[in-house]
């Protein structure tokens, strides 16, 4: 497979995931009471963080500290999960 049709296939496989992750995110903000015009201005603003990220990580990119940027996503995906999971774990355990 040639560079060009590699690249393709890579576009169309991370547009179709972004597709579905922003139709579920308007869904969940429609069903929690906001107006169309506010779910989609919202989820606007939060697609355009991915350009804000895309220009951080080019200017980074020569300073060769990758191992550190994924160790922050990492641990910052690991520490939202968490503190979730303690909140509800928190909240069964006043229940039981």
């Amino acid at each position: 497979m040639n560079l060009v049709s590699q690249r393709s296939h890579t576009f169309f496989n991370i547009m179709a995931l972004k597709l579905g992750v922003l139709l579920g995110d308007f869904a969940i903000l429609i069903s929690s009471g906001m107006s169309v015009r506010r779910a989609l201005a919202f989820n606007f603003a939060s697609a355009c963080t991915a350009f804000l990220g895309l220009v951080l990580g080019i200017a980074l990119e020569s300073f060769q500290i990758n191992s550190y940027i994924f160790g922050l996503a990492g641990g910052l995906f690991l520490y939202i999960s968490l503190s979730d999971l303690v909140i509800i774990l928190k909240i069964l355990l006043l229940i039981d």
